[in-house]
């Protein structure tokens, strides 16, 4: 299989996680995208969330807001339940709200609001960024493999411009639902938001080793998004006191277009050790 035909597997596989399957009348199941820790990642959260409140309202509408909560850490291995609540169905905006379960247990809260996107005048400034990368050493986030370049979803590349933040890209097509390309966004919003304010913390602390588990996540979208070359995700931790991080971005396409505001707290804690 060549490079290419891998990648769009792993692309293809990461996104039937995230597309969850309908089970009943608002309720969804979704299997887990396979990572390299003991819990589930934040961003299959959001995102299999999103789409799941998204299969409950009339295709015209778009989602605006998700406002989130990390109630109790994912089990990788137990598959999630998503249970969604339609609060409203009328008016200017479309609000609901989704709850997932592992095995009866409540692990994450998110309320998701929709609007019917008119054709009125767009304003939006737009935002500076790096240039956009053309070679250096790249991450993948979810590598679990033993290879150095596995067939992986998702590319990311640190700024080279002492910017601070990561330029994130899909390494393959992806389809044309509106829907899947917002729900990569949300997956890829918690990524590396907190970072400066995991170093931070370790340098008041003085603990080189330590967890940052996500407590709440809120994200604005600003238009329908279009997932097919590299995104800028600059980020800024203005605060990180005691055991608590906030982290803030902004998600800026190749045009300098914002597509979304994000925002994220973060609880830190040393990390135990083996007895």
């Amino acid at each position: 299989m060549t490079a290419e035909a891998t990648e769009q597997s792993a692309l293809d596989e990461l996104l039937a996680v995230l597309d969850v399957r309908q089970t009943a009348t608002d309720s969804f199941t979704g299997p887990n995208q396979p990572v390299p820790t003991q819990r589930l990642f934040g961003g299959q959260l959001l995102g299999q969330a999103l789409v799941a409140c998204g299969r409950t309202v009339p295709p015209a509408l778009t989602i605006r807001s998700l406002h989130a909560y990390f109630l109790r850490p994912g089990d990788p291995l137990v598959p999630v339940h998503y249970t969604v609540h339609r609060f409203r169905s009328d008016g200017p905006s479309t609000i609901r709200h989704a709850e997932a379960t592992q095995d009866g247990t409540v692990v994450f809260s998110a309320f998701a609001a929709f609007h019917e996107t008119t054709h009125l005048p767009t304003t939006s400034t737009t935002c500076p960024k790096p240039a956009a990368p053309t070679e250096g050493p790249s991450e993948f986030p979810f590598h679990t493999g033993p290879t150095a370049r596995p067939g992986q979803p998702i590319e990311l590349r640190a700024a080279t411009s002492g910017a601070t933040g990561v330029w994130l890209r899909p390494t393959a097509r992806l389809p044309d639902d509106p829907l899947l390309h917002h729900a990569l966004l949300a997956h890829l919003s918690d990524i590396s938001l907190l970072r400066a304010a995991v170093r931070e913390h370790r340098r008041e602390t003085g603990t080189a080793q330590g967890d940052a588990a996500s407590l709440d996540h809120a994200m604005w979208f600003h238009g329908v998004p279009r997932l097919r070359d590299w995104l800028w995700y600059a980020t800024t931790n203005p605060s990180a006191h005691g055991s608590r991080g906030l982290g803030l971005g902004r998600m800026i396409d190749q045009s300098g277009t914002l597509l979304a505001t994000v925002g994220q707290e973060g609880l830190f804690r040393p990390r135990r050790q083996a007895r």
